[in-house]
C-alpha cells in the first residue's frame, strides 16, 4: 500500500519556548513529552518534545502507529531526557508492514554535518529493516530507494546494515548484528553536502555501537572520529558493531530546509527511537557528550 503523506509548513511552537540550553545541537529531539505512555502521535502533547529544537513542523504519523514511550534509551556519559518514540508497524494479513513517523527540519545544512540517534529494535527477521531516513515532502512511497539518505543498522535480507545516498548504497559486509531488545547508538557523518541545485561529491558514514562500546568510546576514545575509524568491527568493547561509508561522486542530494527526518521500520513489530541529534559543529555535540572533556 502506498504511504502518502503531506507535510504542512506551519510551526506549531515558538522556538524560544523549545530552546534547551544544555543541548549543543542544531536539531534535537529527546521525546520528553508530557503525556501518558502509548499516546499516539497527533494527540495533544505529542507534537514535540519539551526540549526539541531545529524543527519547522510537529511530528506526524506516516504508517503504523507511532506512540510516545516512557522507555528512555540512556548511555553512561551521554546526555538524555526522559521519553522515546515507539514506532509500531502496520499489521498486514500475511506479514508486518511499515511503520514510520516524520518531522520537517527548519534549516539547510551544507558541508559537513554530524548526527546520531539511539535505537532499540523488537523481534527481527531476515527481512526486517529499521533506521533513520531523510526524505522529501510529498514522497509517495517511503522506502530506502526513495529517500535522500538512509542510515539503517539492519537491511532487508541480511543481519547487517546499509548506508544509502538515494538509490546508491553501501551494504556492510562484516560486523555484529543488532539484537532484539538491546540499545544501540548510531552515529553518522555527511561530508561535502552541496548547495541546492548544485552537484557535489557527497560522503556518508555510519557507525553502530552497542552499549558497552558506547561507554568505552565515551571514556577512552573520547568519541574522536579518528578512533572510530581505526576500530575494527565486532562485538568487543573496543570495536564498533558496524561501520559503512557511501561515497558518491556527483549528486544533488543535500540536507535542504524542509526535508523530513523519518524514523522507519519494516517487517518488525516495533522499534524504539530516541535522542535524535544533528550538529554542524562536532561529532561530540552530535552524540550528546556530557562527561567527555
Amino acid at each position: 500500500m502506498n504511504s502518502k503523506y503531506i507535510i504542512t509548513t506551519l510551526s506549531i511552537l515558538s522556538l524560544s519556548l523549545l530552546t534547551f540550553k544544555s543541548i549543543n545541537a542544531s536539531i534535537y529531539e529527546g521525546f520528553d513529552m508530557l503525556v501518558k505512555k502509548n499516546t499516539p502521535l497527533g494527540k495533544a502533547g505529542t507534537f514535540s518534545g519539551e526540549s526539541g529544537i531545529g524543527w519547522l513542523s510537529a511530528w506526524h504519523t506516516g504508517n503504523g502507529k507511532p506512540v510516545f514511550s516512557s522507555e528512555n534509551i540512556e548511555f553512561k556519559g551521554l546526555k538524555s531526557v526522559g521519553g522515546a518514540l515507539k514506532v509500531i508497524a502496520e499489521r498486514k494479513p500475511n506479514h508486518i508492514g511499515k511503520g514510520f513517523a516524520y518531522r520537517q527540519t527548519e534549516n539547510t545544512y551544507l558541508g559537513t554535518v554530524y548526527g546520531s540517534f539511539r535505537v532499540k529494535p523488537g523481534h527481527l527477521t531476515s527481512d526486517s529493516i529499521f533506521g533513520l531516513l531523510f526524505t522529501l515532502p510529498g514522497t509517495q512511497e517511503v522506502n530506502l530507494r526513495n529517500a535522500l539518505f538512509s542510515l539503517c543498522p539492519k537491511r532487508f535480507g541480511s543481519d547487517l546494515g546499509v548506508v544509502g545516498v538515494g538509490k546508491k548504497t553501501f551494504r556492510m559486509p562484516v560486523g555484529a548484528p543488532c539484537e532484539k531488545g538491546l540499545p544501540y547508538l548510531v552515529i553518522w557523518k555527511m561530508a561535502n553536502l552541496p548547495k541546492a541545485g548544485e552537484l557535489g561529491g557527497v560522503s556518508v558514514s555510519m557507525w553502530v555501537l552497542n552499549e558497552e562500546q558506547t561507554e568505552y568510546f565515551t571514556t577512552v576514545g573520547e568519541f574522536n572520529e579518528r578512533y572510530l575509524n581505526l576500530a575494527e568491527t565486532g562485538s568487543s568493547k573496543d570495536q564498533v558493531s558496524q561501520f559503512g561509508r557511501m561515497n558518491v561522486k556527483e549528486t544533488k542530494h543535500s540536507l535542504y530546509k524542509g526535508i523530513l527526518i523519518t524514523p522507519f521500520n519494516y517487517n518488525i513489530t516495533n522499534v524504539v527511537f530516541d535522542e535524535i541529534r544533528l550538529s554542524s559543529v562536532s561529532l561530540r555535540d552530535a552524540i550528546g557528550a556530557s562527561t567527555i572533556k
